[in-house]
């Protein structure tokens, strides 16, 4: 499998959110290790979050990761949201905090949830 970007690619890291699942991806090859478990349909799309908060999709079809997205931007409680209530879960004690979230930085609390799903899913498998 080869990805292809319309336009440019995202800042990485990236979260993808696979049928409720979060995982992490650095780079190419491991957003595609990470797509080649999961028996995805043709006309199956995933949305992906990147560390500078813009929304991504990814076509499957036709296998691109564009910007051209519905959902452009996350909230920090949202993004929390995601994290907290995702079904590739182990337990209840990684969950991350709303507590003082106005002084946490979008970035800082998209580092955190990345610093917790390495606890559990080292790169992703």
């Amino acid at each position: 499998m080869e990805l292809k970007y319309f336009g440019r690619k995202p800042n990485f890291p990236v979260l993808l959110n696979i049928n409720e699942n979060i995982y992490y991806a650095y780079q190419d090859h491991e957003i595609i290790n990470i797509f080649e478990k999961y028996n995805l349909d043709k006309k199956d799309t995933i949305d992906i979050i990147d560390s500078s908060n813009e929304g991504w999709i990814f076509h499957n079809e036709i296998k691109v990761i564009s910007p051209l997205t519905l959902k452009k931007t996350y909230t920090k409680k949202e993004l929390i949201n995601l994290f907290n209530n995702r079904k590739n879960k182990k337990d209840t004690s990684c969950d991350v905090t709303y507590d003082g979230l106005s002084n946490r930085t979008f970035n800082k609390i998209f580092l955190e949830i990345i610093s917790e799903l390495k606890k559990y899913f080292f790169l992703n498998i």
